[in-house]
C-alpha cells in the first residue's frame, strides 16, 4: 500500500509540513497500561501486571461480543435501539451487556485497575485490521507539531470474528512478553491465575443476564454467541500452548511407563504374553519379575513393589485379575 508523500502546504502563517506516518502505536497514550505505574506512582509488580492483563483480556472479550452485536443489528434497529415500549411490552436492548461490562471496569478501578484504559489492544487490533487501515502523520510547522492528522485507507470489510481472533494473537503474544525467558515461581503463578480466569470468565451472567436469556433462542443471536464461543476457543488454544510450555512438570520417569492397574494383573498380562508367545521372559522368572519392575511405575508415580511383583510371577502362583477384569491374547503365528 503506497503511502502518501510528504508535502508543504502554503499557509498565511508559513508552510506546513506534513512529517512521516508516525508509529500506529503512538495514537494509544494507555497502550500496554497493564505495564504503567499505579496511581500512587509505585511501578506495578509482576503479579500486578498479570493481574491487569487478567482484566485486560475479560473487558477485550466483552468489546469483541458487543462488536458481534453491532456488526448484526444496524444502528438504532433490534437490540439497539432505544427504549421502546410495544403494547407494554419491553422490548429487549443491548444497553445491559454494556452496562455488565462497565460495572466490571468501575469494580477494578476501584481495587487499583486502569479504568477506561481496558480494552485498549482490542482497540488496537480493530485500528489495525478492522474495515479500514488509518494511519496517523504529524502536521507540523517550523518544527513544531501542530497537530495529528489521520489518514484512512479500506482494506475491503474483515468479519468482526477474524479481528476478535486477531486480537487472541496479539493478546497472547503480550502474556509472553510479561513472562519473559525465565518466569519466576510468582509469575508462573500469576499467569496460571489469568490463564484459569480468562479462560472460565462468564460474559453476560450478571447484568447481561436478562437480556442473554431473552435472546439465546434468536438465530441471529444464537450465531453471535457461536462467534464468540469459536473467538474465545482461539484464544484457549494459544494460552494453553504457553501454559503447557511452562506450567507442565517435567516427567521425572520419562524412560518408564505408567502401569494403570494393580501389581497383580500386570502380572496376569505378562503370564499370557509370555504363554501366547509375544515375550521371551527367559529361564528366571524372578529376573524377568525385575525386567519389568524397571520398566514400568504406579499410577501415583512410586515404583512397583518388586517383592510382590516376584510373588505373583513366580510359576508356583496363579494370580487372577479382578472381578471384571479379563485380558486376551491369540497366539503368535510366529512363535516356533
Amino acid at each position: 500500500m503506497a503511502k502518501r508523500q510528504p508535502k508543504e502546504v502554503p499557509t498565511p502563517q508559513g508552510a506546513l509540513q506534513e512529517g512521516p506516518h508516525i508509529p500506529l502505536g503512538s495514537y494509544f497514550d494507555h497502550w500496554r497500561h497493564w505495564t504503567k505505574r499505579l496511581q500512587t506512582g509505585c511501578p506495578r509488580t509482576p503479579e500486578q501486571q498479570f493481574l491487569e492483563l487478567e482484566r485486560e483480556g475479560i473487558a477485550c472479550l466483552y468489546d469483541a461480543l458487543s462488536d458481534l452485536v453491532e456488526e448484526q443489528y444496524p444502528p438504532e434497529t433490534g437490540i439497539l435501539r432505544y427504549w421502546l415500549e410495544l403494547y407494554k411490552v419491553e422490548f429487549p436492548r443491548w444497553n445491559d451487556g454494556f452496562t455488565e461490562q462497565d460495572r466490571l471496569k468501575s469494580a477494578w478501578a476501584v481495587l487499583g485497575g486502569s479504568g477506561e484504559q481496558y480494552g485498549e489492544s482490542y482497540a488496537r487490533a480493530k485500528v489495525r485490521l478492522l474495515h479500514r487501515a488509518v494511519e496517523p502523520c504529524e502536521v507540523t510547522n517550523e518544527g513544531s507539531v501542530l497537530y495529528r492528522r489521520w489518514e484512512w485507507f479500506g482494506v475491503g470489510e474483515i468479519p468482526i470474528e477474524e479481528v476478535a481472533k486477531g486480537w487472541a494473537v496479539s493478546y497472547a503474544e503480550e502474556v509472553r512478553h510479561l513472562l519473559g525467558n525465565e518466569p519466576q515461581n510468582g509469575t508462573l503463578a500469576a499467569f496460571a491465575r489469568l490463564h484459569a480466569t480468562v479462560k472460565g470468565w462468564a460474559i453476560g451472567a450478571r447484568e447481561g443476564s436478562r437480556i442473554m436469556e431473552r435472546l439465546k433462542s434468536k438465530s441471529v443471536f444464537i450465531e453471535i454467541l457461536a462467534a464468540l464461543q469459536r473467538i474465545r476457543e482461539h484464544l484457549n488454544t494459544l494460552l494453553d500452548e504457553i501454559a503447557d510450555e511452562h506450567l507442565s512438570q517435567p516427567d521425572p520417569n520419562p524412560n518408564m511407563l505408567t502401569w494403570k492397574g494393580n501389581t497383580q494383573e500386570l502380572a496376569v498380562l505378562i503370564d499370557l504374553l509370555e504363554k501366547e508367545g509375544w515375550i521371551d521372559g527367559g529361564r528366571s522368572r524372578s529376573q524377568l519379575a525385575t525386567r519389568v519392575a524397571s520398566l514400568f511405575i504406579r499410577s501415583d508415580g512410586l515404583p512397583l513393589e518388586l517383592a510382590t511383583l516376584k510373588t505373583y510371577m513366580g510359576k508356583a502362583y496363579k494370580p487372577e485379575p479382578r472381578e471384571g477384569v479379563k485380558f486376551t491374547a491369540t497366539r503368535n503365528p510366529d512363535k516356533t
